[in-house]
């Protein structure tokens, strides 16, 4: 019987149902131990990504994290190491292939600690990627990093520099029918030179559409990698990979058609949200108006009574005026129309 994804190795997702745009994404892949997340740690300047010696991989689902480069937003994408013993490399292509069926990939960086050769992860890698993805100068966007460049050889590093970008890359692109031309090293101190090749996807067209292969093919490219001659051990892998990767796929389309619901369902909630706030904010203004509509209408009234009491005074006839003697504590006053004089 096949076994499941388990949530967490289907892809840190919840808030990745939707694309971002203009946001460059950039896969980083290679076999465990080549020191995956701490790339993406010294590129984010911090502690994120999840480091370690286990030699069945450290990193178990897919992951992305956000850091400007160039002065573009780029995610990086952690996956488990192809080799991973848990999440074998033909999985974690079907949940890429989930996660990046409607977002463009805008490149891979392809990781190997040896200066001497690129390992055998590294080629089933390139040889899927090229699989599934459509774009025709797809290979612009892929770049060969040799990461812990310092443990290269103490004498003459410079030597293993040079060998990995040379011959290194030569023999690889042979090996996967490729054309990679980006390439560089890093190491704990140094990651400057992979900054400088994440600047230049910038300009690349990317790996173009990615295309779901039959599984078949996949099972397929795994038995020869291995090894396998025809014959009933190899007809048995076939099936067992045919049957994992098919109940992969429903699974996985299955968690992200409930993670898209949820997130439908919460946005519709939000909405709703939003309208009732609008709308008490609405009652609240119409009574605000309706107040100031009063005072207004109570206003006019006073100064229309005053209009009527001034005009009534001035139809009567005049009046002569008479002493009018108060009281005050000072003396007294006497009135003659508007005149008061007090003494």
């Amino acid at each position: 019987m096949s076994a499941t994804v388990a949530p967490s190795a289907i892809v840190n997702m919840e808030n990745e149902v939707v694309a971002t745009p203009d946001v460059l994404n950039i896969v980083v892949w290679g076999e465990s131990g080549e020191g995956k997340s701490t790339l993406i740690n010294l590129l984010l300047g911090q502690e994120v990504a999840a480091t370690g010696k286990n030699p069945a991989g450290v990193t178990k689902d897919l992951r992305s994290y956000d850091v400007m480069i160039g002065g573009r937003l780029v995610r990086l994408w952690d996956l488990p190491g192809a080799g991973d013993k848990d999440v074998p490399a033909y999985r974690t292509m079907e949940m890429l292939g989930a996660v990046f069926a409607d977002r463009p990939v805008g490149g891979l960086l392809l990781l190997s600690s040896n200066p001497e050769r690129m390992p055998l992860g590294a080629q089933l890698v390139a040889q899927m990627w090229d699989m599934s993805f459509s774009g025709m100068d797809k290979w612009a966007s892929v770049v060969l990093v040799g990461t812990k460049s310092d443990k290269y050889d103490e004498d003459d590093p410079v030597a293993d520099v040079n060998n990995f970008k040379g011959p290194v890359l030569a023999e690889f692109n042979k090996t996967v029918d490729g054309d990679i031309q980006k390439v560089c090293t890093c190491n704990r101190d140094d990651v400057s030179e992979v900054k400088s090749m994440i600047e230049l996807l910038h300009t690349e067209n990317g790996m173009g559409e990615y295309q779901q292969q039959d599984p078949s093919r996949i099972a397929a490219m795994m038995c020869d990698l291995n090894g396998l001659p025809d014959g009933e051990a190899r007809e048995a892998e076939m099936a067992k990979i045919i049957e994992q990767i098919n109940a992969d796929r429903n699974e996985l389309q299955g968690a992200i058609d409930r993670l898209r619901e949820g997130a439908q369902a919460s946005g519709m909630a939000s909405n709703e949200g939003h309208a009732a706030e609008e709308e008490n904010r609405r009652r609240e203004m119409d009574a605000v108006v309706d107040a100031m509509r009063e005072q207004h209408r109570q206003e006019v009234e006073r100064l229309e009574g005053l209009i009527l009491e001034q005009a009534r005074r001035q139809a009567e006839p005049p009046q002569q005026a008479q002493p009018q003697q108060q009281a005050p504590a000072f003396g007294f006053c006497i009135q003659l129309g508007p005149l008061k004089i007090s003494i």
